[in-house]
This record gives structure tokens, C-alpha cells and sequence, in this order.
């Protein structure tokens, strides 16, 4: 019997994440105990509502609060350069109960500007911060990223692999996963790794794909939000592949190996309805 190994990672992949937190989809006390509408808005990445993993994340909440008083605003900025410019937009508003970000860069935006606005109640989705006011979903990223550092030393005819991330000191459960994926797979394969120091950048994502290519990768794992675009250019020009982490999952089947996927409705479900009965977001 043969095995498609692709699809077989990918379901181990997105089952390493799916958090089985229950009672999200269960009817609820429609009693507000402050009689007050709840406000919330969300800020996606600019590939707007139609987005996989921005509409799970608006029909999470839409079904967390179905049978509750609430307003829900989507706010999707034109660029990159935008999100800073939104995300204070919202703050300065003070209208909103909750602020939701899941894109790396959006989440930066809103800590940059939050300072000004310290009694806002921001929720991030898949990135960590400690910040008073703030909760974070987040998971075990090293799982996913351990098979996905497995998948690709077994698939590598090279023996190099390209680790691209955003920045050197962030996603580091990412890395060391992957790392130890590979090793586990293959003793004597070889990481290069490289870092965008953006999450926005495309341009030196293709840059460092260039780089890495002149040292023998032909198998790479981009943890580099939006410069996973430019890794993919190259990648698709040299005829290599690629593994998706769940910071970028946009490259089409030619060139893509595998991909992290997370179910992030449940847990986002019992975060905002924590929230809203206690009108606080410290849990």
C-alpha cells in the first residue's frame, strides 16, 4: 500500500494544534449582568474577510456571541504600512470592550500604540505578550514545526535545509522544533538559517532565499509572516520546496511540501465568552 507522506504530515500537523475545548457551540445565559452591548472589533491582515484563517477567526466570534447583544467591527487596513494607523485608530475610539489581532505584524501594531490607550483590552491570536490587558491564544508551536523539520530532512536530496524566520530572538519554539524535526529524521542534515527582520517584508524574503539556495537548500520552512512571498518566488523559480508554518500559509501545491494549520475557533470561542462574563480580561 502506498502512503501520500505529504498528506499524512499535514493531518499529524493539524492535529498536533486542535485544542479540544468544548461548550463554544452550546446556548448561554443571554443575560448581559450589566445590561451593556458588547463591543468588539478585529483587525486582519490586508487579505481582508475572505481569508481562511481571518474568517474562521469572525465566524468564531460571530458563533460565540449569537445569542448575545453585541456589535462586531472588521477593520482590514489597505497595506502594511496601515496597520499601526488602524490599531490606533481603534485604541483612540475607546468604544470597544475587546481589539482581536492574529497576523504578527497587526499584533505589533497594536502594543506599539497600546501604550497610550493602557485600559484597552487587546486579544491576540497564535502570538504571545504579557502585557497587562492583553491575553494571548497561543500553541505548541514546536509540535507542528517538529514534524514539519521531520518532513523535510526526509525529503531533502541536498542534505541542507532553509530555516527563514522574522526575527532572531521571536518564534523560537518555531525554530528549535523544526531543528530538532530534522536532526531526529536525518543526524546529518544541515540547517542554514536566516531572518527577515520583518514580518511584512517580501523583498528580503527573496533575498534570503537567494542566499540559501548558494548554499545547497532545496527544502525550506518560512516562519516570516508576509516574506514567505518572496521565498516562495525563488523557490518556485528553482523548482524546490517549501513547508508552510502557520504564520504564512499561501503557496500553491507546486512548490509546498507541507503546512501547519491551527483550528483556533474553540479556544478563540471560550477566550471572548471568559470576557464577557467577567468583564475583565485577566482570567
Amino acid at each position: 500500500m502506498r502512503f501520500d507522506m505529504k498528506k499524512i504530515f499535514s493531518i499529524l500537523i493539524a492535529f498536533f494544534f486542535l485544542l479540544t475545548v468544548v461548550g463554544c457551540t452550546s446556548k448561554a445565559d443571554s443575560t448581559d449582568p450589566n445590561n451593556k452591548k458588547f463591543k468588539i472589533a478585529y483587525i486582519s491582515d490586508t487579505y481582508g474577510e475572505e481569508d481562511v484563517k481571518n474568517k474562521e477567526i469572525i465566524d468564531g466570534v460571530n458563533e460565540s456571541f449569537k445569542n448575545y447583544d453585541f456589535s462586531f467591527d472588521i477593520k482590514v487596513p489597505k497595506s502594511s504600512e496601515n496597520y499601526e494607523t488602524v490599531a490606533n485608530g481603534l485604541l483612540s475610539s475607546t468604544k470597544y470592550d475587546l481589539v482581536l489581532a492574529n497576523s504578527p505584524a497587526v499584533c505589533s501594531s497594536l502594543l506599539a500604540v497600546h501604550s497610550d490607550y493602557p485600559t484597552s483590552n487587546l486579544g491576540f491570536i497564535g502570538y504571545g505578550d504579557e502585557t497587562n490587558n492583553s491575553m494571548s491564544i497561543t500553541f505548541k508551536n514546536e509540535e507542528g514545526a517538529f514534524l514539519s523539520g521531520y518532513l523535510a530532512a526526509k525529503s531533502t536530496k541536498t542534505n541542507v535545509l532553509g530555516y527563514i524566520g522574522a526575527y532572531e530572538n521571536k518564534n523560537q519554539d518555531y525554530e528549535y522544533g523544526f531543528m530538532s524535526g530534522a536532526k531526529a529524521a536525518n543526524a546529518n542534515v544541515k540547517v542554514e538559517k536566516a531572518f527577515t527582520n520583518s514580518y511584512i517584508d517580501a523583498q528580503a524574503g527573496s533575498k534570503i532565499a537567494e542566499e540559501l539556495v548558494s548554499k545547497k537548500a532545496d527544502v525550506f520552512f518560512t516562519v516570516c509572516g508576509a516574506g514567505a512571498i518572496g521565498v516562495d518566488n525563488v523557490i518556485r523559480e528553482k523548482g524546490l520546496k517549501v513547508i508552510d508554518s502557520d504564520l504564512y500559509n499561501k503557496s500553491d501545491n507546486e512548490i509546498k511540501l507541507g503546512e501547519i494549520y491551527k483550528i483556533i475557533k474553540m479556544p478563540l470561542c471560550l477566550y471572548v465568552i471568559r470576557l464577557y462574563s467577567n468583564h475583565s480580561i485577566k482570567m
